[in-house]
């Protein structure tokens, strides 16, 4: 998947740098964290309404993995992240959009910051329930000499109105 504003490498190009017959220890990969506000997602109807049967849709980020290899000061990083989704008695139809977010605070406010992933879920006859994996998200991140790999943080999140950011910031 092609993530922009973010660079991005051809895959093959990533498993080149696999290859190398040095064997020095690789560094670790910058860190990578779901952003605890935006990990869950609760859409309503459009309406007033907000108990159980006005909830269309309910999602969660339940887990990342990912890897990285480094040229020079660059982290050229493989994400792939998991999302339960669920419809609600109010959904309509069986397809959803769901998009997410990755974002390097340390770029802000440059347009690399952060990027928002489109994602459509669809939900197969008689199921209610589906985990959604996006795999093979690319994303480079070039860093400074000497600074600290917690500088550049990964952020994960589902993306957000501000009436569902406050609703999560309510049930917390």
């Amino acid at each position: 998947m092609r993530i922009a504003p973010f660079a991005v490498l051809a895959a093959a190009a990533l498993l080149s740098a696999c290859g190398t017959s040095q064997r020095a220890e690789a560094p670790p990969c910058p860190p990578v964290s779901v952003l605890a506000d935006a990990s869950e997602m609760t859409r309503f109807r459009p309406g007033p309404g907000r108990d159980i049967t006005d909830v269309e849709l309910e999602a969660e980020i339940t887990g990342f993995r990912g890897s990285c290899v480094y040229r020079g000061n660059t982290a050229h990083m493989t994400l792939a992240v998991a999302i339960e989704v669920k419809r609600g008695p109010a959904a309509q139809g069986r397809e959803a959009d769901l998009p997410f977010f990755l974002a390097i605070p340390a770029f802000y406010p440059a347009d690399e910051a952060k990027a928002v992933l489109p994602v459509r879920i669809a939900f197969p006859p008689n199921v209610e329930a589906v985990r959604y994996v996006e795999e093979n998200i690319e994303l480079t991140v070039p860093m400074k000499e000497g600074e600290a790999l917690e500088t550049y943080r990964i952020y994960l999140g589902l993306q957000l109105d501000e009436a569902q950011l406050e609703y999560n910031r309510q049930q917390r």
